[in-house]
């Protein structure tokens, strides 16, 4: 996936005072092989390319060319910096999760506290027409910094639909930026291989902070 320009954090989180005021100047995911990424609201005009890297077949073009429509639609959040498919059956061109990036952020003079987000996600949310089957918070570390890894399973009451997600949200040390990274799959039976998919791209996140 490619690098992009720094963007600038806009959500609100959970922090603590600090004397330190390093934000986010810019982010590298590195090249993560069957996947593709592109910026929001891009799709339209990268999907050449990432038809090109995903598929092989005429069937399979088809397919993630359709994939990269609806998932460029649903990347609404404003503070959104990447979306991106994993597709690792080149020649059926079958999505089996997708990911998107986002930047966080909290007030200057304030350093986002990965201890208070995880006390945060301890209890799963409650969303209308939905029921969580499965809900797991912890507290880890990588290379980009401190991490919180959420993952759940939640099927929608109306059509059984079942949807697992891992969402990491690393904090640099003594910075008022992180980012989140959202994996999502409708396929419970693949959901250990997306689990291992994020774990190699999260170490593989580099976060570059200044003043």
């Amino acid at each position: 996936m490619r690098r992009l320009e720094p963007g600038t954090a806009s959500t609100d989180y959970t922090s603590k005072a600090g004397t330190a005021m390093r934000q986010i100047t810019s982010w590298d995911l590195g090249a993560q092989v069957e996947w593709s990424g592109w910026d929001p609201g891009t799709g339209a005009a990268e999907a050449d390319r990432i038809v090109a890297q995903l598929a092989t077949t005429p069937p399979a073009r088809d397919r993630v060319r359709l994939a990269v429509t609806a998932a460029d639609r649903a990347s609404s959040e404003p503070a959104c910096v990447l979306v991106a498919l994993w597709v690792p059956d080149a020649t059926t061109g079958e999505p089996l999760a997708d990911l998107t990036a986002t930047l966080i952020g909290t007030e200057p003079g304030q350093v986002l506290d990965a201890d208070e987000i995880a006390a945060g996600f301890a209890r799963p949310s409650r969303t209308p027409g939905a029921k969580v089957l499965h809900h797991d918070t912890a507290r880890t570390e990588v290379d980009a910094g401190a991490a919180v890894v959420v993952t759940r399973t939640v099927a929608t009451r109306a059509t059984r639909q079942v949807l697992v997600t891992v969402e990491w949200t690393v904090v640099p040390p003594d910075s008022a930026d992180g980012m989140q990274l959202v994996f999502s799959t409708p396929y419970s039976a693949i959901a250990e291989r997306m689990a291992d998919e994020s774990v190699a791209i999260v170490n593989a996140l580099r976060l570059e902070t200044g003043e």
